[in-house]
């Protein structure tokens, strides 16, 4: 009977032990998840306030808008350099002709 006894309260004792383990971990993860919720939503105001300089601007013009212009521009510069070189290699061969009959 005392070792039956024994056995019960050993049992309660390890039993006690790892339900106070168990709610120190369950602390510990409320803790975890509450400053995760709090980095999320300073993320989410974050990533807001980017998103609305890149769609909306921020008093110019959005940023979406201004890459499409420099994108139009480099373009138009890559027509004109390529139509320089076009001109220069349509008449090489006529300056060389004019050059060679003088």
């Amino acid at each position: 009977m005392s070792n039956d006894k024994e056995l019960v309260e050993n049992f309660v004792m390890e039993f006690a032990d790892m339900m106070s383990g168990f709610l120190e971990d369950y602390e510990s993860y409320s803790d975890s998840l509450a400053r995760m919720e709090t980095n999320v939503e300073a993320l989410h105001k974050d990533i807001s306030s980017i998103t609305k300089i890149v769609r909306d601007g921020n008093g110019q013009p959005p940023l979406m808008t201004r890459m499409a212009i420099l994108e139009e521009k480099a373009s138009a510069d890559e027509d004109t350099k390529r139509r320089y070189w076009e001109l220069l290699l349509t008449a090489a061969p006529g300056l060389l002709a004019f050059i060679l009959v003088m």
